[in-house]
């Protein structure tokens, strides 16, 4: 079967080096072009990226700095791979969430029963990680089980060509819909697709990603009018409270990400296919990390001082 559509996805990182590699490989199973934004990743990412572009891989990567402005800067950056690639759909992703229909051609027979210029929504499945991983560098080859059902349905936006077309629509916080002051748009379920989510996937990633989250939801101050706020803050304080985490907390900080009540959901058995891995360069150690997030923070700082005057 030819490709009846392009396809494209954006994605903003931040601090992924560890399953960067996997996310490109897997995600250009199904895309034809990838638009990454470098959001000042204090570790490695970078570094990976442009490795998978002297590759030859279809991927373009772009610069931010607009720590403050996420939302924003995904729609001003969607409206920009849309002026740059004509691209049918623009899959907006996280580096952690993996597209898992059964093939390209099974997305784009899902793809052509959307309604004309509606967009569509694919719902999240969480990965976590369990004494039954096994050992290896590949997050998709080492955590296997999923939840049973979700804490909280969450979904991610694919945004239709349409969206170029109208200045007033945005990408909504979260990047899981679209929102128009001129009227709702089409949003629709993708049937027979979602997203393999892999949020929680090791100690150092963890602690890393609790450090970062927290201070970013301080830094753009919303850090009570949103479900991840109180999870970054949660993970935040039990950082402060003792960081020798071990196995037995990272279980079960995955387990209770979104719900903190449910520590003991049923679990699946559904690994992931998996991909070639070059690149397998460790998670940062939390001084180092900081050490690189105040370094950009003193940069972001100077940045707007320059732009105020």
């Amino acid at each position: 079967m030819s490709n009846s559509y392009r396809l494209a996805s954006l994605t903003n990182t931040r601090f992924e080096g560890d399953v960067i590699e996997e996310f490109v490989r897997h995600t250009l199973r199904f895309v034809d072009r990838m638009f990454v934004i470098d959001n000042v990743a204090p570790d490695r990412t970078r570094e990976i990226l442009d490795r998978l572009v002297a590759e030859g891989l279809p991927v373009t990567i772009w610069e931010s700095f607009e720590l403050d402005d996420l939302t924003g800067d995904i729609t001003r950056f969607a409206r920009r791979a849309f002026a740059e690639d004509a691209c049918d759909y623009l899959f907006v992703l996280d580096a952690d969430e993996f597209l898992r229909p059964a093939g390209r051609d099974a997305l784009e027979r899902s793809l052509a029963l959307l309604p004309a210029e509606a967009h569509a929504t694919l719902p999240w499945v969480t990965y976590v990680p369990t004494w039954g991983d096994v050992a290896s560098d590949s997050v998709l080859a080492s955590i296997r089980y999923r939840m049973a059902d979700e804490p909280i349905a969450f979904s991610k936006i694919i945004v239709a060509r349409s969206f170029a077309n109208r200045p007033s629509a945005e990408i909504a916080p979260g990047f899981h819909g679209i929102t128009d002051t001129y009227g709702d748009p089409a949003v629709v379920p993708l049937a027979d697709a979602a997203i393999a989510h892999f949020p929680v996937r090791s100690i150092p990633q963890l602690q890393g990603k609790a450090f970062l989250g927290w201070s970013s939801f301080l830094l753009v101050g919303n850090e009570d009018s949103h479900t991840m706020g109180a999870q970054w803050r949660r993970l935040y304080e039990e950082l402060r409270r003792d960081a020798d985490w071990t196995p037995e907390d990272l279980y079960y900080f995955a387990r209770t990400y979104l719900d903190i009540d449910r520590t003991n959901p049923d679990l699946v058995f559904d690994p992931m296919p998996t991909v070639e891995r070059r690149y397998p360069f460790p998670v940062p150690p939390m001084a180092e990390l900081a050490l690189t997030y105040i370094q950009s923070l003193s940069d972001y700082c100077l940045r707007l001082r320059g732009d105020a005057r």
